[in-house]
């Protein structure tokens, strides 16, 4: 199957459905058929709609790595010493498990937040959430 060269093919911010639109309009209101989100699509505008916030994810993560390892270090010395062995098994195994667990997963990670003009779409590994510009004004300063 050929692509329609009159259609532009569009992704819903907020549950990323597919949709065409006609090519030749300047701009167009659009609403999603499946959760009748809705913004304005213009030709000109779809380049730069989205700006994406990188976070320096290798660096936080070595921190994170590191911060966890000395917490770790540091349960294994209460373990050891005898004051109190059920604290360092704790911290054993909540700073060995995020340290083992986390830290791959932040190495990993490309783009956290995009700003669109629709509102903040917040990524995570298991899929992404939109929050609306109305519903952040809500919020205030």
């Amino acid at each position: 199957m050929t692509p329609d060269p009159s259609k532009v093919t569009l992704q819903c911010p907020a549950c990323q459905q597919h949709l065409n639109v006609p090519a030749d309009r300047r701009k167009l209101r659009v609403t999603c058929p499946k959760c009748r989100t809705s913004w304005l699509w213009s030709p000109e505008a779809t380049v730069s709609e989205r700006f994406e916030v990188r976070p320096s994810a290798k660096r936080n993560s070595i921190i994170v790595g590191i911060g966890c390892a000395l917490f770790t270090l540091a349960s294994i010395a209460i373990i050891i010493s005898g004051e109190n062995i059920l604290a360092g098994v704790v911290g054993v195994a909540f700073f060995g498990l995020i340290g083992f667990w986390a830290v791959p997963k932040m190495w990993r990670r490309d783009v956290s937040m995009v700003l669109t003009r629709q509102g903040i779409e917040q990524k995570y590994a298991q899929g992404s959430t939109l929050i609306p510009w109305p519903d952040v004004e809500k919020i205030g300063i």
